[in-house]
């Protein structure tokens, strides 16, 4: 056997290795943060990449999010739960506290906490103090390039843990502006990244990493966009080949499935546990939660609202308008508490 023919066939051997690895390990979990470090980790390993970063699609905002969190420990790190809507001052429960990194225009991003380290659920001087260390991160003129920097990311998680101690941070980030592949939907080498017109220049100035070579991959599953990895400059200095643009995209094709199905997943589980008409919890969740906030030990307290007369404005007006009204008590009650 010929060297080259050697290499070649040592360079497939590693391609079916990486395959076969990544899709067990995303057919083994449901959880979105587990598939995606998988993801990467797979990426990194084929690729010697200096940096790796992975943007999910939000459809609600029409953007690309980047996501980092603690536990990759990359130049460009993803894991992300569903972001949070403008509109949503924040969310609590005993286990989970999210709160909104607000600009003057916008929301910037989140803080997304789980699990105290001593067991104790969140309350009410958690909230307050991961919303001081939120208002820090919107002073800041370089909050996503914070987001792309091992050394800045560790000492805003410092930072939170001094607050509010957990098992589990996360820094959501929201990119303003849709990317070239994700709005093709094609995946691009890009051998002179700074002078492609199809490279976005605000990475470099974002982030400090200059792209030299890059890898940009769509991530799409039946049409439906999920998000964007970018593979930023190898480590010997070389260029990527086209080799390593087609595996890559292979991997994210294997993870849009598994980007999917977890998708699926957590709107199944999200079902199980809403009132179709109202957006409330159900009695479902009711039950679960009651225990939660009984384990505490301290005052818990129960509201129940009865709506006046609800058969006689069926009568008169249909059912329809019946539903409607008890959905607007619903959004009410949800918007207040």
């Amino acid at each position: 056997m010929s060297a080259a023919a050697a290499t070649d066939l040592e360079r497939r051997l590693r391609e079916v290795t990486a395959l076969n690895a990544t899709q067990r390990a995303l057919t083994s979990t449901l959880d979105l943060a587990e598939i995606l470090r998988n993801v990467l980790e797979r990426i990194k390993h084929v690729t010697s990449a200096e940096g790796l970063s992975l943007l999910l699609y939000d459809r609600e905002r029409d953007e690309l999010v980047f996501a980092s969190t603690e536990t990759l420990q990359e130049n460009a790190l993803a894991c992300r739960e569903t972001p949070l809507p403008p509109a949503v001052g924040g969310l609590m429960s005993p286990e989970r506290l999210v709160v909104p990194v607000r600009g003057e225009e916008r929301v910037l991003g989140t803080i997304d906490l789980q699990r105290r380290y001593d067991g104790r659920p969140f309350d009410e001087h958690d909230r307050r103090r991961a919303t001081a260390v939120a208002a820090e991160l919107a002073s800041r003129t370089d909050l996503e390039r914070v987001a792309h920097q091992p050394d800045a990311l560790h000492a805003v998680f410092a930072r939170l843990a001094a607050a509010v101690p957990t098992q589990d941070a996360a820094l959501i980030v929201y990119d303003q502006e849709r990317r070239w592949v994700a709005a093709h939907r094609q995946a691009v080498r890009l051998d002179d990244a700074s002078h492609d017109p199809r490279h976005d220049p605000h990475l470099a100035r974002r982030t400090g990493l200059v792209p030299r070579s890059m890898l940009c991959v769509p991530i799409v599953h039946e049409g439906t966009l999920h998000g964007v990895i970018q593979v930023i400059n190898k480590l010997d200095g070389s260029a990527f080949d086209d080799d390593e643009l087609r595996l890559v995209q292979t991997l994210a094709d294997h993870a849009a499935i598994a980007i999917e199905n977890a998708s699926l997943y957590r709107q199944a589980q999200q079902a199980a546990l809403t009132d179709d008409l109202t957006g409330l919890g159900n009695t479902r969740h009711f039950n679960r939660m009651l225990p939660e906030l009984l384990g505490r030990g301290g005052p818990v307290s129960l509201l129940v609202l009865d709506l006046d007369a609800p058969k006689t404005l069926v009568d008169r007006h249909g059912h329809l308008v019946g539903s409607r009204a008890i959905a607007d008590v619903g959004g009410v009650i949800g918007a207040r508490l």
